[in-house]
């Protein structure tokens, strides 16, 4: 499995993914609480993201002569890509 954080291996006992989890904590929490958890993913999000385009860059930078073909990948599998179609695109 090529994305193994995005199994369902290591959710807890009862609870078979991320979001299911994610939404059984909205569920149960107070407004206050929903607030923050908003804030928390929103900053997690954006700090993914910027380390995701740090290392497309270095890459980039790297490799000069393959930098728009590395940018344009990465916009394919990041930005483009359906989380079902992971592993699935290109093998033809």
């Amino acid at each position: 499995m090529p994305f193994p954080h995005l199994t369902t291996g290591s959710a807890p006992e009862g609870l078979n993914s991320r979001h299911a989890a994610w939404e059984e904590l909205l569920a149960t929490a107070t407004p206050r609480q929903r607030e923050l958890l908003f804030a928390f993913e929103s900053e997690h999000s954006t700090s993914l993201l910027a380390e995701q385009d740090a290392l497309t860059e270095e890459l980039a930078r790297h490799f000069p002569g393959l930098a728009p073909a590395i940018r344009s990948v990465v916009q394919h599998h990041l930005i483009d890509q359906r989380r079902d179609d992971v592993g699935t695109c290109c093998a033809d």
